[in-house]
């Protein structure tokens, strides 16, 4: 009888064990595919962003293109200069202002994958002439539409085709200058904190490469006794 049980209890220990890892398994499964489909969300998020953002380069890079210059000679359609001209009208989002480009069909990952995209524009609700507005200026009203600072706020939004939910909403407030490179001319290897030389002046471990070395003041600059 007792042999009988034993042999009983060693069948229930491995049924159960054999439950246990049932169970395991399926969570195991469970947790890879879970986690499969988080990864895939996040790479394809990864791509709809990049486009956004290489969409939102493109438009800040074509603004300098929209923009007027303020001269003396052009006075009577100052309500046209910098990027005025973009903000007349009836915005056609509520929101995010007017559309000022739209696509479809952007490629993405080796073009396996079709986006369509908008862009809107429009003027910074910091810009003075929200404060100024109904000021006359000659034969002109100033409103909200006229841009004094040459700043916008632009906005790209990504959707699958022919869906009208963005997928990836991006902002960005720009200002176009005209010009395609701006630079600080300042040595890169200056460490110190007048900016106005390639010195350190003493502030750091060196004196910015030109006298690798040696005393780390400037010359002229070395304490008396």
């Amino acid at each position: 009888m007792t042999q009988r049980n034993h042999r009983g209890s060693v069948l229930a220990v491995a049924l159960l064990i054999i439950l246990i890892m049932l169970v395991m398994a399926v969570a195991f499964t469970y947790e890879t595919r879970t986690q499969s489909h988080f990864n895939s969300a996040v790479k394809l998020h990864g791509f709809y962003r990049t486009a956004a953002e290489n969409i939102l380069q493109d438009t800040l890079a074509a603004l300098s293109d929209e923009w007027v210059t303020a001269t003396v000679d052009t006075l009577g359609t100052a309500d046209n200069w910098r990027l005025s001209r973009l903000f007349k009208g009836v915005p056609d989002d509520a929101k995010y202002g007017f559309l000022y480009k739209s696509g479809s069909n952007y490629k993405m990952n080796a073009n396996l994958i079709d986006l369509d995209y908008k862009v809107f524009v429009q003027n910074n609700s910091d810009d003075p002439a929200y404060y100024m507005k109904d000021v006359n200026i000659g034969t002109l009203v100033l409103d909200e539409t006229w841009d004094t600072d040459g700043k916008a706020v632009v906005t790209v939004q990504v959707f699958q085709p022919g869906d009208s939910r963005p997928l990836v909403t991006i902002t960005t407030l720009a200002q176009a200058t005209g010009v395609g490179v701006t630079f600080l001319g300042l040595d890169i290897g200056s460490e110190g904190s007048d900016v106005s030389s390639n010195l350190n002046d003493g502030q750091g471990s060196d004196d910015a490469g030109n006298n690798p070395g040696g005393d780390t003041s400037s010359p002229g600059l070395k304490p008396t006794n």
